[in-house]
């Protein structure tokens, strides 16, 4: 146990390297699996800086994947990171590709590298179990936190028997990762997501606010793209590069009562009513006809 994600996916690739005693990792172009230099380059503000035993492909592009571990050395590659799907920030996501989730999992089967899913942002928000569960490809190991606890800092790292060995050579702690009062929630929270069939109410939310956002973009002829998983959705506007459309859009929505991201994907909670998004669309609405006004004005 941790207390954030960036916790939980260290604590992933310490298993790994631990139990492979190999030292390369391997993950998505732009995507983010904790503020540490492995994953990170901006971790010590040097804007461009590489880790050198991090390689890079490109997400639902198999032969990139197996480009990344050739070039690190299929021998020497401890771990293949995915997520979910892609979510990275400031860009449109993107639904995984079965046959690019399957063809991971038999590349790492193949090499002896560890496939690890990051379900930090999406854990308990697609599935019950991991988000891949549902196409039949399960990782080995995992990484957790956000939702888990329904807002209590908690984060996990999980993982098959294989790796029991590895991780337990690992010294890692933290000040306060053992807290009693995050656990019980997480204890609460996965009760409440089977009681209250939380993924389902989930979707319905999601759906809901979806089709309004569509419904209004046609009406101010406004071109956007919703991508995702409606329970995780991203709104973004054609030809928005710097997002100024975007902070104009949200900041509007936000003086009407909504706060929503104007680069990041946003998060749909199985406690949102119906008239929950009833009232976002009113501010979105109102954010739409101010879009409206100022490319009129243009």
């Amino acid at each position: 146990f941790g207390k954030n994600g960036s916790d939980a996916t260290r604590l992933c690739l310490a298993a790994a390297r631990a139990t492979t005693g190999r030292r390369h990792v391997v993950m998505s172009e732009h995507s983010y699996h904790g503020w540490l230099e492995w994953s990170n380059r901006l971790a010590d503000g040097q804007p461009g800086h590489a880790d050198p035993e991090t390689y890079r492909y490109t997400f639902n592009d198999l032969d990139s994947v197996r480009a990344a571990v050739e070039q690190a050395d299929p021998d020497q590659v401890a771990a293949v990171f995915v997520s979910p799907f892609r979510h990275d920030a400031g860009h449109d996501q993107e639904l995984i590709d079965h046959e690019f989730a399957k063809g991971v999992r038999a590349l790492c089967d193949e090499t002896g590298a560890a496939l690890v899913m990051d379900e930090v942002r999406a854990g308990f928000r697609l599935h019950h179990g991991s988000a891949w569960e549902p196409i039949g490809v399960k990782p080995d190991l995992s990484a957790w936190s956000k939702a888990i606890a329904n807002g209590y800092p908690l984060a996990a790292a999980l993982g098959s028997d294989r790796f029991r060995d590895g991780i337990e050579q690992v010294f890692a702690t933290g000040s306060f990762w053992y807290q009693a009062v995050p656990m019980a929630a997480a204890v609460a929270t996965i009760r409440a997501l089977a009681d209250e069939n939380a993924i389902a109410a989930m979707e319905a939310a999601g759906t809901r606010l979806r089709d309004g956002i569509a419904r209004q973009a046609a009406e101010y002829s406004i071109e956007v793209s919703q991508t995702g998983p409606v329970q995780i959705p991203n709104l973004s506007f054609a030809g928005d590069t710097d997002f100024a459309t975007a902070m104009a859009f949200c900041g509007e929505a936000a003086a009407h009562g909504a706060i929503l991201h104007p680069r990041h994907n946003w998060f749909l909670s199985s406690a949102h009513t119906d008239a929950d998004i009833d009232r976002v669309l009113e501010a979105t609405d109102a954010a739409f006809r101010a879009v409206r006004s100022s490319v009129g004005s243009d």
